[in-house]
């Protein structure tokens, strides 16, 4: 039946997510997604994303080997690419923009983590 086989998101979707209220979002491109923070920890496989409107998915995430476990995390905001303020750096003197990554996964607004 390829109960465990995972749906790997769009690349859009990968990374590690973090948001203001200390919730963490990581989401690998073979599919494994972890939450963590708020009222709950999820941690699991990708097993479908469902688009609901142009604008917001589903992701039914469940346990590594229990389908019937599933838990939906709705997207109502998809991973853009936003720009940020301009900063100076003061070696080149030159201005550039600093960009980040958005998006907003069950009610959390999540920004992408870049090290």
């Amino acid at each position: 039946m390829g109960c465990c086989l995972a749906v790997p998101p769009d690349e859009n979707y990968v990374g590690i997510w973090q948001s203001n209220e200390g919730v963490e979002v990581k989401i690998n491109d073979s599919g494994n997604f972890k939450w963590k923070g708020g009222n709950s920890d999820t941690k699991g496989l990708i097993y479908s994303v469902k688009e609901v409107d142009r604008n917001t998915e589903k992701f039914v995430v469940g346990g590594f080997c229990c389908c019937c476990a599933t838990e939906e995390f709705v997207v109502q905001k998809k991973p853009v690419q936003e720009s940020g303020n301009w900063k100076h750096q003061a070696s080149t003197k030159q201005y550039y923009s600093e960009t980040k990554w958005r998006m907003i996964m069950n009610k959390e607004r999540l920004y992408r983590n870049i090290d």
